[in-house]
């Protein structure tokens, strides 16, 4: 278990950098702000641009790494997911919010309820996307099961 959230924390990492350079890109572009693909609320707070995209990297690495390590709490077969689902949320909320007021991207307490808002939407809509799957794989096995017991039978 301890290998397989190791390793999701690696891979999560590399997405959350991924993640935060098309995020701060598609930002840029739509602005039309000549800093791509670095915040430039973190370019003007630190004063170097690549030190700049450095921490940018390094902070959206640690949102990806922590969420999608968290989806560790969904291995434990003795939950539901409600209760993994909550418990990952309570665990990824400390450690988005910093990483989140890091990038610059919160600046008083309307961005922070806001920030707050969208955390807990995409939260959901992932969540209800491993319902669905996880609904459509219960369903399968339960059919495979089905098929199994009535060979057994004849």
């Amino acid at each position: 278990m301890m290998i397989k959230t190791v390793k999701r924390a690696g891979i999560g990492f590399l997405f959350g950098m991924a993640t935060g350079i098309l995020l701060f890109g598609l930002i840029s572009l739509t602005t039309q702000e000549k800093n791509y693909y670095v915040s430039s609320v973190l370019i003007d707070t630190v004063g170097d641009r690549n030190f700049s995209l450095f921490l940018q990297m390094l902070l959206t690495g640690i949102i990806g790494m922590a969420s999608y390590a968290g989806f560790g709490f969904y291995d434990i077969e003795h939950w539901d997911m409600i209760r993994s689902g909550f418990v990952h949320l309570i665990v990824i909320c400390p450690v988005i919010v910093p990483c989140v007021y890091g990038l610059g991207l919160i600046s008083d307490v309307s961005d922070l309820l806001i920030t707050f808002t969208i955390i807990i939407l995409l939260y959901f809509s992932l969540w209800l996307c491993r319902y669905i799957v996880y609904k459509i794989q219960i369903k399968s096995l339960n059919i495979m099961q089905n098929m199994i017991s009535n060979k057994k039978m004849d």
